[in-house]
Parts: structure tokens; C-alpha cells; sequence
């Protein structure tokens, strides 16, 4: 076999012209984003490679937020880490510093596959993901159905690739959250595809996240799901959408200022995200803090003037201060398209008609969600909104109790939600809420 060079540290060998990397006989599976860093680490050894530097290096043709630069070095530390630790260090607010003793040699050593999943496997399964994931994370219904598409595809390449399966969960997750799919029958799918990624990878921080959500939103077991999504950010220090996921939970038990903290800290690692605003935006919301909700939001639209879940908590910011005009200018582009968030701007748009005296707009409006129920699904929890405006309450405990009955999600934000004010006094209220748990049960305080 001609000579090749290659680096090496501990127990791993990197083939600098096959661009592989070995850990005694076996092939090391790594992205081609990972490989190229471990070059760069490599080459440097000792010196701090700064953030800014290590994106341009990596993705010089093409603008990505600083969440990808964090995944790829994340499943790198992963990769080499060994019985010295990480031997890529993390340097705050700067960049990260391989700090192994690097060896380059010149004699190539013979190279073999166990029979796992090949590299070639590996990387094209992975190229899938990474597509399905940026497809999601456009919260359009184009965009889950093509996310769908390509983390199906990626597990068809290699079935063995638990970040596949997390994505098919993360996609039905979703649906779930926006009410665009009911529980009943995307909650079995989720878990079905959680318990696999599981199986292949018990530490997978990305699992944990979806199931810290579902004990949030699915089985109200609040204590659970803290525990999946502090386990998600100790494996993961840089988990980003374990922090979204735990703020919602903040969010319920009335914890704002934790929220809050939670959300400037995964902010710091994605600086560049359009959710995490939006996020931050609507717990001021909660929190009745709507001037600094506005605030959060502008830069969002001015990257993305179209960006659905901005433009929704707008609307919902303004009908609060009673800008109604604001409001519905910032519904409509998301009611007048075929978007998966189109019953939430339409329950805000009834809900203004309803509040400026046009009640027989708001009653269309109504007509035209329980007309679109019948082919797609439609949250309960947003016709029980639209007749809080309408003063009709025993008509939103009715759609409420079908919430309940349905498990929607948006249930856990009831005793926070302003849309629901005007129905706090009435006792059926806090009897959902002690349901919810999110009041304690006085009949079970006398047990």
C-alpha cells in the first residue's frame, strides 16, 4: 500500500487524503461538515479558532446560523471524545481550541469496516436530515411535507441513523403543536419513533427534547418533563430547542423570570434564529410585558416580513393593547395564504371583529373554521377563543372541555392566555385548571 499522511491523537488516526478518520480499526462515522472541522482542529492544534472563523471556513458559500457551527462541533466532540474527555474545548464567547496531542505521520495504516453502516451510508443518510431539518424549521405546511420526504429518505439510506428518526418525530411534533394534526394520532407516531432513536442511542439530547415536550403538552406530567429537558441540556450544553421546549414549560408554571433567562441563554448560541425571538415575544405576552414583546419581534420581520409565527403574535400583541388595525393588517398575510398557522390568523382576525362591534364579520369568521374542520383539523382550544370574544362562555367551556378531551397542547398556556380574561371568574375555569395541574387539587390535599 503507497504511503499516505495522516494525524494522529489518542486512539484515532485521520486519513487526511481519504478524509477519514479511524479509531483503531473501525471507521469513525462524521459528516462532511464535521470532517472538514477536524481538519481545521487539526492543522491547529492548541491555537483558539474563533467562531467566525470556523463558519466562514466551513460554509463560505452559503449563510447559515451559528446553530449549524454548534450541531457540527457538538457531534464531533462526541465522536472523539475518549478517556481524557473532550479534546475540543469550548472557550466562552470566542471560539473552541483542539487540545490533544497531535501526531502526523507519514506511513498509511490499512483501513477496514466492521460491517456497520458505511461512511458513504453515513453521509449521504445525513445530507437527508440536514434537509429535512432546515425544511421544518420553516414552520410552512410545504415545508413538513418535504421535511417529511427527506427524513423518511435518510432512514430508508440507513435505518441505524437515530438523528433520522428524531426528525420524523420532531416533524409530527409540530403538526401536534400548531393543532394541525390531533393527538390521537400523532402522539403513537412521535413515540414510535422516539423509542427507536432511543434504542440506537439512549443519549440522544434531541430525543429527550421531543419527549420533554410531550410530557409537557401531551401528559401534563410537569415534573417528568423537566427532568427529560435538564438530562437534553447536560448532554447538550448547546441545545437550542431544548431551551424553547423548557420555556414553554416555564411558561406554564408561571415561571417567568426563568423562561426568560432560558431564552437569553439559547440566544447566545443562535444569535441569528427567527424563532427564538418569537419565542421570547410571546412569553412578554404571557407575562403582559407588550411593549417588550414588540420589541423582540421587529428585527424578526425585518429579515422575514413573512415569517408566520411573528406575524401571529403581532396580532395577537396589538388586539391586547386594543390596536386593532396593527392587529389585522398582521393576520391577514397569514390568513389570505394556504399556511399551516392560517386558523390561528383567522381565529385573531374574529376575535377583533368580535372586540370593534362587527359581530356578524366575527360570526363568518367562525362559520368558515368549523367549515374548514371538516377536512382538516382545527384545534379546539382556537374556536373556544373565538367565542371569548363573542361572550358566549358557555361556549368556550364547551370547546374547552373538547381541548381537554383532545389533549391540545396550547391548554398548558390557559392560565396565562389574555384571550381568555374575560372567563376567569366563572369556577368551571379553575376546575380545568386543577385538571390541567396547573392549580393544585383540593380534594386531593384532604386524601
Amino acid at each position: 500500500m503507497s504511503e499516505e499522511s495522516s494525524y494522529k491523537f489518542g486512539d484515532f488516526c485521520f486519513n487526511i487524503k481519504k478524509r477519514r478518520l479511524l479509531c483503531g480499526d473501525e471507521v469513525v462515522a462524521l459528516p462532511p461538515k464535521a470532517i472538514e472541522a477536524l481538519e481545521i482542529f487539526l492543522k491547529n492544534p492548541g491555537r483558539i479558532i474563533e467562531k467566525r472563523e470556523l463558519m466562514t471556513a466551513l460554509w463560505s458559500d452559503v449563510v447559515v446560523s451559528e446553530s449549524n457551527l454548534t450541531q457540527t462541533i457538538y457531534l464531533l466532540r462526541r465522536a472523539t471524545s475518549g478517556a481524557d474527555g473532550h479534546l475540543i474545548e469550548n472557550i466562552s464567547k470566542r471560539g473552541y481550541r483542539f487540545t490533544g496531542e497531535v501526531r502526523k505521520s507519514e506511513n498509511g495504516q490499512a483501513e477496514g469496516l466492521n460491517g456497520k453502516s458505511s461512511f458513504s451510508e453515513y453521509e449521504d443518510a445525513y445530507e437527508e436530515y440536514l434537509k429535512a431539518k432546515n425544511f421544518r424549521l420553516l414552520h410552512t405546511a410545504e415545508g413538513f411535507e418535504k421535511a417529511f420526504f427527506h427524513a423518511r429518505r435518510a432512514v430508508e439510506i440507513n435505518p441505524d441513523f437515530a438523528p433520522a428518526h428524531i426528525e420524523i418525530a420532531a416533524c409530527y411534533e409540530l403538526l401536534r403543536l400548531y393543532g394541525a394534526m390531533p393527538a390521537a394520532e400523532a402522539v403513537p407516531q412521535i413515540k414510535a419513533a422516539l423509542a427507536t432513536a432511543l434504542r440506537l442511542d439512549e443519549n440522544a439530547a434531541e430525543a429527550l427534547v421531543i419527549l420533554g415536550s410531550i410530557k409537557t403538552f401531551h401528559d401534563w406530567e410537569f415534573d417528568e418533563a423537566e427532568t427529560a429537558l435538564k438530562k437534553a441540556v447536560e448532554l447538550k450544553p448547546d441545545n437550542v430547542e431544548a431551551f424553547t421546549v423548557y420555556n414553554e414549560l416555564l411558561i406554564a408554571l408561571e415561571r417567568f423570570e426563568e423562561a426568560e433567562e432560558i431564552l437569553r441563554r439559547a440566544l447566545e448560541l443562535d444569535p441569528l434564529s427567527l424563532i427564538l425571538p418569537v419565542s421570547l415575544a410571546r412569553l412578554y405576552y404571557y407575562w403582559r410585558k407588550f411593549d417588550e414583546a414588540l420589541a423582540c419581534l421587529q428585527p424578526v420581520i425585518e429579515k422575514d416580513p413573512n415569517f408566520s409565527p411573528a406575524l401571529l403574535t403581532f396580532g395577537n400583541i396589538y388586539e391586547a393593547q386594543n390596536e386593532s388595525f396593527r392587529a389585522t393588517t398582521a393576520l391577514l398575510k397569514v390568513a389570505e395564504r394556504n399556511d399551516i398557522a392560517r386558523q390561528w390568523a383567522l381565529v385573531g382576525l374574529g376575535r377583533i371583529y368580535a372586540m370593534t362591534g362587527l359581530k356578524t364579520e366575527a360570526i363568518k369568521v367562525l362559520e368558515e373554521l368549523l367549515r374548514l374542520s371538516e377536512a382538516n383539523h382545527i384545534s379546539p382550544y382556537t374556536v373556544a377563543a373565538l367565542y371569548e370574544a363573542l361572550d358566549e362562555q358557555d361556549r368556550v367551556f364547551e370547546w374547552l372541555r373538547k381541548a381537554f378531551d383532545e389533549r391540545t397542547n396550547q391548554l398548558i398556556h390557559l392560565k396565562v392566555d389574555p384571550h381568555f380574561d374575560k372567563v376567569r371568574d366563572d369556577v368551571r375555569f379553575d376546575e380545568l385548571l386543577k385538571k390541567l395541574r396547573l392549580l393544585p387539587d383540593d380534594s386531593e390535599k384532604k386524601d
